[in-house]
């Protein structure tokens, strides 16, 4: 099984091309970005052998000819397309599942991810119509699993993946990102908080769950390790943003109605959690600038230390 990740601003930069932008120009008014961050996006995509530029007629174009007409899809504009290539078929999710032929052109995809605004929907208008709702799994829970439903697959040291639904193809988990806090004595508290939504493939799950404890080797299933920052930011999120030997600090997400509010939180050594301080932005624009600082410290480490990447885009 092979699985291929596009952003989800690659993935709106790639729909807004399909659509007819074919000019940078074009590009920045429909996809909302500012131009340094569209440059990198158009750079990478280029990087990848997926669009070139035409010095002459400053169009972008695939660097292949598309094979088949457009296609559109239904997607969640937050999240990234994850393309799994299997024995048999391609499976291609933005948070709806859709099957094709081995052979589908992925580059044939529109997503029909607009938002019920008038304006232009910028990372805060997403944020703050999603982040009091919980993603919800489109795939069918197999009967035969429902046991594995709420278990927590030890992926590696730091790592856990709590399963929500089992289909025949794909697993719905979230990733859990295992704080260790200090202690000297003989019982270990973890913080599990941190976390992010994904899929694994089924098939490999099954696979190691049926082999002997000892000889399991989790790390062997594919799991996607690129997201956006705003893939972690929703309502139950606990985003670390210190570690000492006494206790952790994280924050939450615990209100945007009336402004935005932030709670901190501190963990101790016995795995108490106590809140200790709330702040509130008048200006929403200014919490997620807010969010993005913490999270270009403490969390992007943590990400880092497990050979993840999460893009700090706009």
């Amino acid at each position: 099984m092979d699985v291929l990740n596009f952003t989800n601003l690659e993935s709106q930069v790639l729909s807004s091309f399909n659509e007819g932008k074919k000019t940078f120009e074009q590009l920045i008014e429909a996809v909302s970005l500012s131009e340094k961050t569209l440059n990198t996006i158009l750079e990478g995509l280029i990087s990848k052998n997926i669009l070139k530029l035409d010095s002459k007629t400053k169009q972008y174009s695939y660097q292949t000819k598309v094979d088949g007409e457009i296609i559109i899809l239904d997607g969640n504009l937050l999240l990234p397309t994850t393309i799994i290539r299997m024995k048999d078929k391609m499976l291609i999710t933005r948070g709806e599942w859709y099957e094709f032929p081995l052979d589908f052109d992925i580059r044939r995809i529109i997503w029909n991810v607009k938002l019920e605004t008038k304006t232009n929907s910028t990372l805060v208008d997403l944020i703050k119509s999603s982040v009091l709702k919980e993603k919800k799994s489109k795939i069918v829970q197999l009967p035969e699993y429902i046991n594995l439903v709420n278990k927590i697959v030890p992926y590696s040291s730091k790592i856990g993946l709590l399963i929500h639904c089992v289909s025949e193809t794909v697993t719905d988990v979230s990733i859990l990102f295992k704080i260790k806090l200090s202690t000297n004595s003989d019982i270990s508290i973890e913080h599990k908080g941190f976390t992010v939504r994904s899929e694994i493939s089924t098939p490999e799950l099954i696979t190691q769950l049926k082999l002997p404890v000892a000889q399991r080797n989790y790390g062997e299933i594919s799991l996607n390790k690129i997201y956006n920052f705003s893939d972690f930011i929703f309502s139950k999120n606990e985003i670390p943003v210190s570690l000492n030997s006494n206790e952790l600090i994280y924050i939450k997400i615990t209100g945007i109605k009336k402004s935005f509010e932030l709670s901190y939180y501190k963990m101790d050594l016995i795995g108490n959690n106590q809140k200790f301080d709330v702040e509130n932005f008048d200006d929403s624009n200014e919490a997620i600038e807010k969010l993005r600082e913490i999270f270009n410290g403490f969390p992007s480490i943590l990400l880092s230390e497990s050979n993840f990447m999460s893009e700090m885009t706009e």
